[in-house]
């Protein structure tokens, strides 16, 4: 191997030393593309999204901090996210009048995207329990207090399409490799 071979080889071994760390390339090869497609589905499952204002504060708070947390922390994070929102969708979806074929995939999708992002975190983030408390007031001041009413699940379908463009910013500062 010439001298130069070796000190581009080295580069490129630094190089993604600092990106996604091992064992975690469905953040590389796969997060994006299932990310803009459940945001798709989201959309367009429904209506146009409901202009109603939510019940439950969005933790904006809680993603700028998260943004400039240490690598593992942020895939934890968005694994911890998808896992909330496959939770949501997992139940009481009578109401809805949304397509039916599009709520399926939008399921398989999260399911996807959840199953892959398991595999790459070691521990949970300490941002964990404030995001599940997010959710269970979600589920608790929306869902619930609504009786699991198709409004109801318009305001949900708002605040998830909400997260979801969150969690793709940072799965994209996860691949820049870098904290904001």
């Amino acid at each position: 191997m010439s001298p130069a071979t070796y000190c581009v080889c080295a580069l490129f071994l630094v190089g993604a030393a600092q990106g996604v760390p091992s064992g975690c390339s469905w953040i590389e090869r796969g997060f994006g593309s299932r990310s803009k497609e459940l945001q798709s589905l989201i959309a367009r499952m429904g209506g146009d999204v409901i202009r109603q204002k939510l019940p439950v504060r969005f933790p904006d708070r809680m993603y700028e901090k998260v943004q400039k947390a240490p690598m593992e922390e942020r895939i934890a994070f968005l694994s911890e996210g998808i896992s909330n929102i496959k939770d949501l969708f997992d139940k009481n979806l009578d109401a809805v009048t949304w397509d039916r074929t599009q709520l399926e995939h939008f399921q398989v999708v999260l399911y996807r995207q959840w199953t892959e992002l398991r595999s790459c975190v070691r521990s949970p983030t300490k941002y964990g329990k404030r995001l599940k408390k997010h959710f269970k007031k979600l589920r608790k001041k929306v869902l619930h207090n609504m009786n699991y009413n198709l409004q109801s699940w318009e305001l949900i379908r708002k605040a998830i399409l909400r997260h979801l463009e969150r969690l793709d910013l940072l799965s994209a500062s996860i691949k820049r490799g870098k904290t904001k």
